[in-house]
This record gives structure tokens, C-alpha cells and sequence, in this order.
């Protein structure tokens, strides 16, 4: 609530507030935000009431952590399709890593080897190695592929 008071305290300071009262920014904000947490909480409920049917522990973990939870479909597929599938897809993949399933991508993905999927990521550019072939992956890419695998690699 602080931060709220903080930052419509700084927009009038700056001339932001045009016609506006400081009292309705404040009503404003403080709804939207309150709107926002009630849904999440609504949501976090119904997945991890355990009363209402089996709930998924490992889901209710990421979120009782305060963490976003990332999707398999939205965040991690689109990065190995654009960087991965024209040579570790088709007929002949390269090194024989098929990277064109969620089990197959999980599974390298998980894989903490040296030829595992984030190890080849996080190589240095000079080592022949790196993956994907002649460029870095960014730290953000990267990131977010660890990040899944620490929330378990859901298939999401």
C-alpha cells in the first residue's frame, strides 16, 4: 500500500494527475490491485484445495513461492522451435537428439550431463559445443528453460 501512496505521490509531483483527484488515483489503484490478488488467491484456491479433488503438490508449491509459473506451450516450445527444430528435428537429427516432443524435450532439458540440453546452452561462444551451433542463446532464453526445469518441466 505504500508503494501505491509512493508512485501517485511521484505522478502528481510530475504534473501526471491533469484533471484527476488524488483520491480517485488512489481508489483506482488500490481496486485494480486488490481485484488482482482476490483472482490469483481465487485461483491458487481452486487448484490447491485439496478438500475439492486431488490437488497437484508440485503446481501448489510453484505458486505458493511466489514465482511465475512457466508453460511448456507458451515459453519453452517456441524457443526450441526457433533455435533447435531445423537441426534436432526431421528424419535425421542431428547427433540423433530428437527435440520435437514435450518427453523428448524434457527429457533433455533434465538431462545433467555434459551433453544435456542446458549444459550445451550455457558453453562459452568459442567452444564448438555451445548450442545452438554459432550463437549464444540469451541469458533470458536460458533462464527460462532452468527455471521450468526447477518447476518441475511441466507440460503446460
Amino acid at each position: 500500500m505504500k508503494e501505491v501512496f509512493i508512485a501517485i505521490l511521484a505522478l502528481c509531483l510530475f504534473n501526471a494527475c491533469s484533471s484527476d483527484s488524488v483520491e480517485e488515483l488512489k481508489e483506482e489503484l488500490v481496486s485494480d490491485t486488490c481485484e488482482d490478488e482476490v483472482e490469483e488467491d481465487l485461483h491458487e484456491d481452486l487448484i490447491c484445495d485439496s478438500s475439492n479433488y486431488e490437488a497437484d503438490e508440485d503446481l501448489c508449491e510453484v505458486m505458493d513461492s511466489d514465482t511465475n509459473l512457466i508453460s511448456f506451450q507458451a515459453d519453452i516450445s517456441p524457443i526450441i522451435n526457433t533455435h533447435c527444430s531445423s537441426c534436432h528435428g526431421g528424419v535425421t537429427p542431428s547427433a540423433g537428439l530428437l527435440l520435437e516432443t514435450y518427453d523428448l524435450i524434457r527429457s533433455s532439458a533434465n538431462n545433467t550431463t555434459s551433453s544435456g540440453m542446458i549444459n550445451r546452452m550455457e558453453r562459452d561462444e568459442s567452444d564448438p559445443r555451445l548450442m545452438p551451433m554459432g550463437y549464444k542463446l540469451s541469458q533470458n532464453n536460458i533462464d527460462l528453460i532452468k527455471n521450468w526445469v526447477s518447476q518441475g518441466s511441466l507440460n503446460n
